[in-house]
């Protein structure tokens, strides 16, 4: 367990995955990975780890999914969002739900990165906060289960790696210098000819 305070580590990954639903820059994939790493490193546990971020994540896409809803018709007021959503954009967007909402909702769910811009355009566009809600629910139980333990096996691998690489260090670093020079070779006798 964290020695300093057991729950700074529960706050600090809360508190980065629930701010990506306000804009905060933290990519809600690299958090959930590093919460399996500390999992893995035995600084928190799993099982108390895995359902704290799926509510942070669940909050995060609500904030996103509300501030759309809320600054929907003040949108031009806010300085980042005026320019992401002119009358035109938003108007697509509201068709494109219209027509795709579910398909979107879906997508969005597993393209990092864009999870905040296309949850805060749903809740723009009037998407069914319902329909939202339920599949992003469905969604983030898997999408959250799956990328902290990701995190926490690759960490242990990363560190069975490492101890590899340790040992072999000399024999690895031999065989990039004789793939380096082959391919450097090979580029000079291509030119030749």
């Amino acid at each position: 367990m964290n020695i300093v305070f057991p729950g700074f580590t529960y706050l600090s990954i809360s508190f980065l995955l629930i701010g990506r639903g306000i804009g905060i820059p933290a990519p809600e994939d690299l958090t959930l990975i590093t919460a399996g790493f500390l999992c893995a490193k035995e600084i928190s546990e799993l099982k108390l780890m895995i359902p704290l971020a799926w509510i942070s994540v669940i909050t995060a896409d609500c904030l996103s999914f509300g501030c759309g809803a809320l600054f929907r018709n003040h949108h031009h007021r806010l300085p980042v969002i005026r320019l992401m959503f002119t009358r035109k954009r938003l108007y697509r967007a509201e068709k494109f739900y219209l027509e795709n909402g579910i398909k979107g909702i879906l997508l969005a769910r597993f393209l990092p990165g864009l999870k905040t811009p296309l949850f805060f355009t749903a809740g723009a566009a009037r998407f069914s906060f319902l329909k939202f809600i339920t599949i992003d629910i469905i969604t983030s139980i898997i999408s959250v289960s799956v990328v902290i333990s990701a995190g926490f096996y690759l960490s242990k691998q990363f560190y069975k790696l490492k101890d590899a690489a340790d040992l072999y260090k000399t024999g690895i670093i031999i065989f990039i210098l004789i793939l380096l020079a082959a391919g450097l070779a090979f580029k000079f006798l291509r030119k030749k000819n």
